[in-house]
């Protein structure tokens, strides 16, 4: 009987634990479920017996869907004060909006309008008042909303204080909830480029690789983007379909927010061969839905005609070929609508044109800039410190079927004068800029090699440094393969065969050492700083590099004064003057046996200095103080 008795409070106890958490979980959730009778059911009264209030939208009721840009959008605040006594404090906000407060609003019951957080505060409203508020309104573009953004509840809050005859105080609170909907339109924008010609021969290998890249957007970003299909009638040469069609993106900004195409894969897209069809399908994420602003979609297409006939047939005779795309964008919205275009693109190459393109594209990025901070600091300093940094190649595979392993080889950075003239980072056989560690990111490593893909990398003997793969550790998402013992700054590193197209990049950090074998003078000289890269892939070759500026350190001091308002009648003790000489990173100066001057405004007639400290005295001190 014990154990049941036991058995039967628990279940009560869980039951008001499970009814508490409801309560907690406020009242917006219970507000979202109103059905349209539910909404307009509401009553207006308050916690007080003396105040009433509402919020509704056009004629009173608490459900309306308006057009996106109309004068006619519009909430109405409604508040009462009966009988005796007044309401102070007022503060009405609204949550879970899909809207914001026009600029402007004005009223002489309002004291103030927060259009940030939608939020009014009230004057005084005495007794026997009862305000109406016109507050217009102006949907809230986001770079990221809900959902149900276009026909969403949102709540409307009143809190205020009620002092009553006798000056007695007591709080008062209000919710209502409306329905507020937006209708817009959108016009789908396509457009299509040639990108790529490349008639192709090797190891027995013949075909021709077109190319054209893909371009899709709303115009001015109107609404955003639920779903993107684009369907493309494909090129044919001497009525020859592709054999193979395949897709790339680059980014999809204007569909999902995405900036590179990681997320999409084969399953993004169909081709047809016998139909001469290519379907694309992009979505948009599910929960917090992506409104980027300004941005596209962009895809490059690839097709591929196989064979030495369809070769021969180029080389003599070119291409005359053209390309049909459609699209259809479902956009969010109150209502459905879906925007549409069309794009035409005609390819005419002839037996005389050279290839356009390589079928793998090669690029290097670097830091825009880099500062000598840290370097001018080491001539002085005992204990050196690296300047770090980082170069990042990227292969852009545009075909994995006719790529069957990748080679990057690194050259040494360069150091470059204003007037072109070269300085090398290896001096007397010491490699000043060396090769700390490779990053190669999990995910993209997975997509473009496969999880049991490989990276060897070797030195400039053909020496083996090691081999990215699925073995390697894992930092913060990138295989990482640390090399900072090899002093080495140049490197080959030759990949597996890639299982899809897409974007493979490897990025090298690299560190400037501390004893640089170049003069001070010398080092202002230099400018720029230039990594180079020659890559190979079965027909395509490369030698491609970048620069960075190298940017002079600056001074940085700051001096304040505490108190700062100082009295010309008392004398003012205990007064802080506090300078500040910041060398607290690579982008300023260091300061070299500094000597600082504090000069006082006439006004002051009289110091009697108790203190001179440092706040932060590694290494420092000081050597002499004097009024």
């Amino acid at each position: 009987m014990n154990k049941l008795m036991e058995k039967i409070i628990a279940a009560i106890l869980v039951v008001i634990l499970m009814s508490a958490n409801l309560i907690i979980l406020g009242e917006y959730t219970i507000a979202k479920a109103l059905t349209d009778d539910e909404l307009n059911a509401q009553k207006t009264s308050t916690n007080n017996r003396n105040i009433e209030f509402n919020s509704y939208l056009n004629g009173g009721t608490h459900i309306e869907a308006f057009d996106i840009g109309s004068e006619d959008a519009k909430i109405y605040v409604n508040v009462k004060v009966e009988n005796v006594g007044y309401l102070k404090d007022g503060t009405i906000e609204f949550f879970n909006t899909n809207f914001k407060l026009k600029d402007n609003i004005s009223n002489e019951n309002i004291q103030s309008v927060d259009t940030e957080n939608n939020r009014i505060v009230l004057n005084k409203i005495d007794n026997g008042s009862d305000i109406i508020l016109e507050l217009p309104i102006e949907i809230l573009s986001q770079d990221e909303v809900s959902s149900d953004y276009f026909n969403k509840e949102f709540i409307t809050k009143l809190t205020g204080t009620y002092v009553d005859e006798d000056g007695e105080e007591s709080s008062v609170e209000k919710e209502i909830a409306n329905r507020l909907s937006w209708n817009g339109s959108a016009e789908a924008e396509l457009k299509l480029e040639n990108t790529k010609y490349i008639p192709y021969s090797y190891n027995e290998n013949y075909g021709v690789l077109l190319q054209t890249k893909v371009n899709s957007n709303i115009k001015d970003s109107a609404l955003p983007i639920q779903n993107t299909n684009i369907q493309i009638t494909v090129p044919t040469i001497n009525n020859v379909k592709p054999a193979t069609v395949t897709v790339l993106a680059t980014k999809m900004e204007a569909t999902n927010g995405k900036t590179n195409g990681l997320d999409f894969t084969s399953e993004n897209y169909t081709y047809d061969a016998e139909a001469g069809s290519l379907i694309i399908n992009t979505t948009n994420n599910a929960d917090n839905v992506s409104w980027k602003k300004n941005v596209v979609d962009e895809y490059l297409v690839t097709y591929l005609f196989e064979g030495q006939d369809i070769y021969n047939y180029v080389i003599e005779n070119g291409v005359v070929a053209n390309v049909v795309a459609t699209s259809q964008i479902t956009v969010y919205n109150y209502t459905v609508f879906n925007a549409n275009s069309e794009a035409t693109l005609d390819i005419n190459y002839t037996n005389e044109d050279e290839q356009v393109g390589n079928i793998t594209d090669f690029s290097v990025a670097v830091p825009q800039e880099l500062n000598k901070g840290y370097i001018y600091a080491n001539y002085d300093a005992e204990s050196k410190l690296e300047t770090e940094y980082y170069t990042k190649y990227i292969a852009t595979i545009n075909s994995s079927k006719l790529t069957t392993s990748i080679k990057l080889e690194q050259n040494p950075d360069q150091l470059i004068t204003a007037d072109d003239a070269i300085g090398s980072t290896t001096v007397n056989g010491e490699n000043y800029a060396y090769n700390k560690r490779i990053e190669v990111s999990q995910s993209i490593f997975n997509k473009i090699l496969g999880e049991d893909g490989t990276i060897t990398v070797s030195d400039e003997n053909g020496n083996e440094l090691g081999v990215i793969n699925k073995d390697l550790a894992v930092e913060n998402g990138n295989y990482v393969l640390d090399i900072s013992s090899q002093n080495n700054n140049r490197l080959t590193m030759t990949t597996s065969a890639p299982i899809t197209e897409g974007q493979l990049e490897v990025t090298i950090v690299k560190a400037l050492k501390g004893n640089i074998d170049y003069s001070r003078a010398q080092m202002e000289d230099f400018t720029k700083m230039r990594a180079n890269l020659i890559a190979t892939a079965n027909a395509t070759s490369a030698n491609t590099e970048a620069e960075t500026t190298l940017n002079e350190p600056v001074t940085r001091a700051e001096v304040s004064i505490e108190p700062q308002n100082l009295s010309t009648v008392l004398v003012n003790e205990d007064v802080e003057i506090r300078a500040v000489l910041d060398t607290s990173n690579q982008v300023y100066a260091l300061y070299k046996n500094p000597v600082i001057e504090i000069e006082l405004p006439e006004e002051v007639a009289n110091i009697e200095l108790n203190s001179v400290d440092l706040l932060l005295d590694d290494e420092l001190k000081i050597a002499s103080s004097e009024i």
